[in-house]
């Protein structure tokens, strides 16, 4: 009997219940897209010297407070220096990543200040901003704030004198979190 009574719809209502199960679906997709879809900024830097990445990690950052969400991509290595390794300390180890960062549409923004490397990458607790510690790097003319893009990357000596730790993370705001944060 109910299909009997679906072919006697008008054609107008068959119209429009198409349209709103296709609206229904745009609106959920949309709305799983804003709020759950994972999207982390996975960088693929060739190792700086002849090794490979220790080890990657992903993490999903959620505000206690604001509900705010960042997803956080870290990688992490060593690089030897001196008369064994490709580098001759940590200026050249940033040029070898900052060669790599503008060619692929990356500028350096420690102008900008260290949001959010100061939250998410531990290592900015002894380690200062700049010369001899961590770089920060966003899209071009980025907006001066936390909500966009970011990649933070921290180079300090081993123990040993031998070669230099680097780590090397992102952090992208969902869009969710981007979207909440232009209302205010």
């Amino acid at each position: 009997m109910a299909t009997h009574f679906r072919k006697d719809w008008p054609k107008w209502v068959k119209v429009l219940t198409v349209i709103l199960f296709v609206c229904v679906l745009i609106c959920g997709g949309g709305f799983f897209y804003l709020t759950g879809w994972p999207q982390y900024i996975e960088l693929n830097v060739p190792h700086p010297g002849r090794g490979d990445w220790s080890y990657t990690e992903k993490i999903v950052q959620v505000w206690a407070d604001s509900g705010n969400k960042f997803y956080v991509w870290r990688r992490q290595t060593r690089v030897s220096v001196g008369c064994c390794g490709e580098f001759d300390g940590w200026a050249s180890i940033i040029d070898y990543f900052d060669q790599w960062f503008t060619k692929n549409g990356w500028e350096r923004a420690e102008n900008q200040g260290d949001a959010p490397c100061k939250v998410y990458m531990p290592e900015s607790n002894f380690l200062e901003i700049g010369s001899e510690g961590y770089v920060v790097y966003k899209p071009p003319n980025s907006p001066v704030h936390q909500w966009v893009p970011t990649v933070c990357l921290a180079v300090w000596p081993t123990g040993s004198g031998s070669g230099y730790h680097v780590v090397l993370l992102t952090a992208n705001p969902s869009p969710w979190t981007v979207l909440l944060e232009g209302v205010d």
